[in-house]
Parts: C-alpha cells; structure tokens; sequence
C-alpha cells in the first residue's frame, strides 16, 4: 500500500509553490533543472531526486505521483496531473480567499484543456512528418509557455551563429502513452522512441528527438528513467 509521508507531501509542496523564476525553471506540473544549476549547487537536483525516491520507496509506482528523467548532468521531475490538481486545491484552501472553490474548478478545467490541446497538436505534427515520411524529428517537450514554437541563436562548430526553431510542446514524457493511444493509434501513427537531447537556452523546454511510425510491428520504447 503506497503512503504519503510527511516528508514527501512538503517536498511536492515546495516544487509545486516554487513557482516561476529565479534560476530554475518551473511549469505547472514539471520542474527543470540544468548544468548551470549544477555549477551553482542549487541543490534543487537533490530535491527533486529525494522526491522521486520518496515515492518510489512509499510505494507509488512511477508516475503516479510524479515521475523524472535526467537530461544531460541536469533533470526534469513531473507532476502527475492528479497531484497537481491536488496540490492546486491544498494551495487554494490555505489561501483563504472567498470563492476558492470556483477557482480551484476553474483551475482544473484549464489544466484539462491546454493539456489536451497541446496533445492534440502534438499528435497532428507527428502525422504531418510522418507523412513528408520524416520518422525521426526534433521538437521541445517541456514548454512552459503558451508558444507554438521556440527559438534562439546556437553557435555551429564553425564558429557561425544561426537561429534554430523547434515546435513546442506543454506536454512531458509521461503524456506519450496517452497521446498514442488516444491521438494516434487511432489514425494509423505512432511515436515509438523518445530521446532526450539538451535543455532548451533558458530551460524552456527539453530539445527531444521523437522516432515515429505507421502502425507496424516496432514495439514503444519508454524513455530512460532516471
């Protein structure tokens, strides 16, 4: 029976009330940390490796309460979209503040709907490329923004400086099974591999190849847990 000890209800606490801004990047159900975080011994890695092992050893299997998967020397942790909606209700009730109970409704249908149109578009890129029969394609998972796309300037082992584009994505490596199983299995498609390349400038996403196909005999490969 899985239990949810104090130490690991105060640690979800702290990543969810965290919020956005200063030298950790934070959406509403992940939270990225990257080499530079290393470098500055933040010590925000600790705390997310100390949370996932928490509810591990607690009992909880992967994903249920939150999951994560390292990236390059950094990480991202994941919030399932239970706890976060659980945590957008204790932070709701502690606040006090009249009508909190249509806030909290409020908050959880728009939570429903940005992470079911971020699929949905997912899923229509995936068959685009498919069908220009690109298998193999970079895109950021991870995004922290309403943005379509991300952009920034990289530098080539040439020394030239060039502006990349990456689609991006709200959705993180917990939402691919869904995302198959509702989205495109059901049109004939599937991502079968999900491979983490490097932090988007900023850690505004994670730059991620996905390996997709038609519906053959490939079997899905999860991503590297951490």
């Amino acid at each position: 029976m899985a239990v949810m000890t104090d130490k690991l209800h105060q640690g979800l606490q702290k990543i969810f009330l965290h919020g956005i801004g200063g030298d950790v990047v934070f959406g509403v159900r992940y939270v990225l940390a990257d080499l530079f975080d290393v470098k500055k011994k933040t010590g925000v890695l600790d705390e997310m490796k100390s949370i996932y092992s928490e509810s591990i050893n607690g009992g909880f299997p992967d994903g249920a309460l939150c999951s994560a998967v390292g990236v390059g020397e950094g990480a991202a942790l994941v919030l399932s979209v239970p706890a976060t909606k659980q945590l957008m209700l204790e932070v709701a009730q502690a606040s006090g503040i009249t009508g909190w109970e249509g806030q909290v409704q409020d908050g959880w249908t728009a939570l429903d709907v940005a992470l079911a149109e971020a699929k949905g578009r997912l899923a229509e890129h995936v068959i685009t490329q498919v069908r220009k029969n690109i298998l193999a394609f970079d895109v950021a998972l991870f995004g922290n923004s309403p943005n379509a796309v991300t952009q920034f300037l990289a530098t080539l082992p040439n020394k030239q400086r060039v502006r990349l584009t990456y689609q991006c994505f709200n959705v993180a490596h917990t939402d691919i099974t869904n995302v198959n199983d509702y989205f495109l299995i059901p049109r004939g498609y599937r991502i079968i591999r999900v491979t983490f390349r490097d932090f988007v400038p900023g850690k505004s996403g994670i730059i991620t190849t996905l390996t997709c196909e038609k519906l053959g005999s490939i079997q899905q490969q999860p991503p590297t847990v951490w």
